[in-house]
């Protein structure tokens, strides 16, 4: 996963990370490539962090909906 920025965007230190957060492998700006070293990524969808109507509004996340 790749993201492009500006150079001001890049932080070198930790903010806040919900469980449903992931980090990209790559930052590209205009004068850098930083390859981020052990991304997080999430083990599927938090269910319990969308309301019926976000998951009744997207058909494809209804269709994998647990039952509740």
């Amino acid at each position: 996963m790749v993201t492009t920025v500006h150079s001001l965007q890049v932080l070198d230190e930790e903010l806040p990370f919900s469980r449903h957060d992931f980090d990209v492998d790559l930052i590209v700006t205009p004068d850098d490539v930083i390859t981020c070293h052990h991304p997080h990524r999430p083990t599927g969808l938090v269910w319990d962090d969308l309301d019926p109507e976000e998951i009744a509004s997207i058909p494809a996340l209804a269709a994998q909906a647990p039952r509740r």
